[in-house]
């Protein structure tokens, strides 16, 4: 027993020693930092038994880690949506709010701009000239030129009659029985300019014309109030002289005649149309010195339209200077013109006979105040003989 008891004090008293001897060996460590020793051995411990149990049975540890991460993952973004979304919510309704209370002005702002874009987009209806057609219904009023032209490419077939005078009667069938005729072809080369020639059967003359229109009626941006047409012709006598005249066509000039006019005319409305024609005639030769070689006249031609396809038509010409009075007489006409087709009727009364320029305004002798007129009427076929490729104005 008693040695027993020393062999306990001893064991005791060396244990101490080796305690103190440690102390010495590391003065800076105290208890805590002794049981942070001790827990750091343990996790250690743990460490390499969870390693040995992964070692042994992988399959089980994978099998189980397997399912657990997506359901970790949706945690963790359910979280992260949940905490996103929170200052987004309140962001956005604050941008909500504060784009209400700017939108009135910012609308009042933005209409101009968009209306300016919409019209940029679907482009603006620009205003464009237009050209005015159809003052008259022929490009003669009745014998007188008109300021009405062909189509580029149309040729007009157009007969003119005049019959006797109505005042004789019976015996001559009311001026039926007798009858004067011009057979003419006119040509629009373009939409201004047209060209065209003709003979009648009164003299056996020959004539020519070229008819231009510089200035058109126009509405529209730049445009012209009434048109201005130029005219100009020349007859000319084929018949042979009598062998005592010994002057007249000695000379081929002799035979000529040239006229010239400005026709300067407006299309009021649909139905009305008026133009005026300051025109004038040259002789070659005249049959006395006495006799001016030039005549001065100044012709009128109106249009009122009466129905879809029937017109009224006056065309008078005052003969101003070059003519005697009393020998000869201002030609005045007046008639309907009837539409149907390609075809224009003008059925017409007219104290004149001649049927071109010339003979209109120097061969007038009778007069309505005696009742010396004569029924008459004008023909015009169209064709179109050449299209246009392209038309750069409306008609």
């Amino acid at each position: 027993m008693k040695f027993s008891k020393l062999l306990g004090i001893y064991g005791f008293l060396l244990f101490c020693f080796l305690n103190t001897v440690r102390g010495q060996q590391n003065p800076d460590q105290n208890p805590e930092q002794k049981t942070q020793q001790k827990k750091a051995t343990q996790q250690k411990g743990q460490q390499k038994t969870v390693t040995k149990n992964a070692q042994s049975t992988p399959q089980k540890s994978s099998r189980q880690s397997l399912p657990l991460k997506p359901a970790v993952q949706q945690k963790a973004s359910v979280d992260t949506t949940k905490n996103m979304q929170a200052p987004a919510q309140k962001s956005t309704s604050q941008n909500v709010q504060n784009q209400t209370s700017i939108a009135p002005a910012q609308q009042q702002k933005a209409a101009p701009a968009q209306t300016q874009d919409l019209l940029q987009l679907l482009g603006e209806e620009r205003p464009h000239k237009e050209y005015i057609a159809n003052a008259f219904k022929s490009t003669r009023v009745i014998s007188g030129q008109s300021m009405e032209f062909l189509g580029a490419g149309v040729l007009d077939f157009r007969i003119l009659h005049r019959f006797g005078l109505v005042n004789e009667g019976v015996s001559n069938f009311y001026g039926f029985d007798e009858a004067k005729m011009r057979l003419g072809l006119d040509y629009g080369i373009s939409r201004n300019l047209m060209v065209g020639i003709g003979r009648s059967t009164l003299g056996k003359e020959l004539d020519g014309f070229i008819k231009f229109r510089p200035v058109w009626q126009s509405k529209g941006p730049g445009s012209f109030p009434f048109s201005i047409v130029l005219v100009t012709s020349m007859t000319l006598d084929p018949t042979k002289a009598p062998p005592s005249d010994t002057l007249k066509f000695h000379f081929f000039t002799s035979r000529l005649n040239y006229y010239n006019a400005i026709i300067i005319g407006r299309k009021f409305s649909e139905a009305f149309s008026l133009q005026l024609t300051p025109e004038m005639v040259h002789q070659n030769l005249v049959d006395s010195v006495s006799t001016s070689n030039d005549v001065y006249a100044l012709g009128i031609g109106a249009r009122i339209k009466l129905s879809r396809r029937v017109a009224f038509v006056v065309d008078y010409h005052y003969i101003a200077y070059g003519l005697k009075k009393g020998t000869y007489s201002d030609p005045l006409s007046i008639g309907f013109d009837i539409e149907t087709g390609g075809h224009v009727f003008q059925l017409h009364f007219s104290n004149s006979q001649g049927m071109n320029e010339r003979a209109l305004l120097l061969g007038t002798t009778d007069q309505w105040s005696k009742g010396a007129i004569r029924f008459g009427f004008n023909l015009s076929r169209v064709f179109t003989i050449s299209k246009p490729k392209s038309l750069s104005h409306n008609r």
